[in-house]
């Protein structure tokens, strides 16, 4: 037995009068998408890693070679603390500059010969630009997030973690505190 159902007194109205759109997508000043949370962590994975095995490679040799003297001339009894330590503090402080170097090469120099990509943002499809419509990005973009971002986090625990989550609340452009410092924002970019 089929059952037939009357027609609708009137027409429905199109969306229903309860019926729930999503927001538009954000959007920088100049209009292309803003990237999303999961996108930025997935490229900063991969720049850490990068940066990560570049400078393993230097210091995994400079620390053998400490500890070879090390062992080779132990210090003698009644040694002052500095004649012990010392040769450990100066390979620390030396590796210290040589990341910062390191860093300083890959997230400004490279990142802005390459238009505001590093090769993270590159795989995931996305640039840093400047968060005024018309402007071109330059190095002096690229040094103040770098400050922030890789210079600040070293020298204050945790901050690292507070510049990344802090576009998860930042409306209405997604920017961390090293993209409000420099003024810039990270957006999609399929090219």
């Amino acid at each position: 037995m089929r059952v037939t159902y009357p027609p609708p007194a009137h027409p429905p109205a199109y969306p229903p009068p309860h019926y729930w759109a999503p927001p538009p997508p954000p959007v920088a000043p100049d209009g292309r998408l803003l990237a999303d949370f999961g996108d930025r962590l997935v490229a900063r994975i991969i720049d850490v890693a990068i940066l990560t095995g570049v400078a393993m490679v230097v210091m995994l040799p400079v620390v053998g070679l400490v500890i070879w003297q090390t062992v080779q001339n132990p210090p003698e009894p009644g040694a002052s603390l500095l004649d012990v330590v010392g040769p450990w503090l100066l390979m620390y402080a030396g590796l210290t500059l040589l990341a910062f170097a390191v860093s300083y090469l890959y997230e400004v120099e490279y990142c802005f010969r390459q238009g505001g990509r590093t090769v993270g943002k590159r795989v995931m499809k996305l640039r840093i630009v400047p968060l005024r419509p018309g402007a071109v990005y330059h190095r002096g973009f690229a040094v103040k997030r770098w400050l922030i971002m890789d210079v600040v986090s070293a020298f204050l625990p945790g901050f690292t973690y507070v510049d990344g989550l802090y576009q998860l609340g930042d409306k209405p452009y997604r920017q961390c505190l090293h993209d409000k410092y420099a003024t810039t924002v990270v957006v999609k970019d399929p090219a």
